[in-house]
């Protein structure tokens, strides 16, 4: 009993211990509202994941969903090995995937230019964590192509070299989320 007790008290002092760092996304309350003439929202965008380093592609996928409040879902850089697995990990309106706050951004859109903020984990340990702004920046090829050329975090640049193209999807999940919600 002593030896539980001894347990507790140690779990709550280091929970007690435990601080998340928390960056605001700065273009919550600038984000575009209604792209429809330049970018289309009836699906998703998927780019075949190739590692900056390496030369070839593999059949894996990374993607999001755009939405015409501003908001963007998919984390731009998460690999699924299929655009079903993408759909089933993504595409759900789950509670926990509505309240993953790493799941979720939002975007800017300037002439033909796409900057994207999202929150992402970047360090974690027994005593703490942060969860840091990362911002992916690129340019509209067209309403079904984005460029992402490069991606922001923690001040540092770095080279990205993504073509995302839209794949139609009728079912997309619904964009009310805790970025939203805490508008109210």
């Amino acid at each position: 009993m002593r030896n539980i007790l001894q347990l507790l008290y140690w779990l709550v002092l280091l929970q007690g211990c435990v601080t998340v760092r928390e960056q605001n996304l700065t273009y919550l309350n600038n984000r575009t509202i209604g792209t429809s003439s330049l970018l289309r929202t009836d699906g998703y965008f998927f780019s075949n994941y190739r590692h900056i380093s390496d030369s070839v592609t593999d059949k894996s996928i990374l993607g999001f969903f755009i939405f015409q409040n501003g908001i963007i879902k998919g984390t731009a850089n998460s690999i699924y090995e299929t655009h079903e697995r993408f759909l089933a990990s993504e595409g759900g309106n789950s509670e926990i995937a509505r309240n993953d706050k790493t799941n979720w951004g939002c975007y800017i859109i300037s002439h033909d230019t796409i900057k994207i903020q999202r929150l992402t984990i970047t360090q974690t340990s027994l005593l703490g964590g942060a969860i840091d702004v990362i911002e992916h920046r690129g340019k509209i090829l067209n309403d079904t192509t984005i460029y992402l050329f490069e991606t922001l975090i923690k001040k540092k640049r770095l080279k990205a070299d993504q073509v995302y193209t839209l794949r139609k999807y009728s079912s997309k999940p619904d964009s009310t989320n805790w970025l939203l919600d805490n508008e109210k």
